[in-house]
């Protein structure tokens, strides 16, 4: 565990994100925000996990608080044909874009599972796709755990490695290749493995049933090195 700098904008984010959750629930912003901590890059857009409540349940718990600082909370369906796996809530708090999803399981993709269970901070490391991007704040400690003892020192080395065989990693949404280039673009070493995964034809015929729209997201953040 290890602690990062937040500035009091942010400490009143949180603390919003505390009185919107459950007391059951132990909070955790994970990814981009935690990563861009460490490289000391600038980021508005916050993924939150919850360990405990249903997502829905927390979409209508928002929804009827009523708190002024927030709003637009919507769901976003899951949709397994363009490789969404888990349902999204997303909602705007103060100036900041929030989404929070449940902790995947170990087979959040597997679509002949009707009630997907929520799964525990290891399951939803591994299930992600980059180690550098497995990083989690944890809201009520206000620390950071590092599930995959990985996360940490690949990003102190800019070291490019999926938590899982990189083939099955970037089956579960080939998007993810686009996602590698961003950071190839940053100067981030690439794994052996990984770049093999990347060549593979198997993988690049999986990005036809991508959507257009997340094709041209990733690509315009690539452009415009928003990482």
């Amino acid at each position: 565990m290890s602690q990062i700098p937040i500035t009091e904008k942010e400490r009143n984010l949180l603390t919003e994100l505390l009185i919107l959750v459950n007391e059951t629930d132990n909070p955790r912003v994970v990814g981009g925000w935690v990563r861009d901590k460490y490289l000391d890059l600038p980021c508005k857009d916050l993924d939150v996990v919850l360990d405990s409540t249903p997502l829905l349940s927390f979409a209508q718990r928002v929804s009827s608080l009523k708190r002024p600082s927030v709003h637009g909370v919507r769901v976003i369906k899951k949709n397994p044909k363009q490789n969404k796996y888990i349902d999204t809530s997303t909602l705007i708090i103060f100036d900041y874009t929030i989404d929070v999803v449940n902790l995947r399981c170990r087979d959040y993709t597997n679509t002949k599972i009707k009630e997907q269970k929520i799964g525990s901070p290891l399951e939803d490391a591994f299930n992600r796709d980059l180690t550098i991007n497995t990083l989690y704040y944890n809201i009520r400690t206000q620390t950071v755990e590092d599930f995959t003892g990985m996360g940490l020192s690949d990003l102190k080395n800019k070291f490019l490695r999926t938590p899982l065989n990189p083939h099955d990693t970037l089956k579960q949404d080939p998007l993810r290749t686009m996602r590698v280039m961003r950071f190839m673009k940053m100067g981030f070493i690439l794994d052996k493995d990984l770049e093999n995964a990347l060549l593979d034809n198997k993988i690049k015929e999986l990005m036809a049933g991508i959507s257009r729209e997340r094709i041209k997201l990733e690509f315009d953040k690539i452009i415009e090195g928003d990482f």
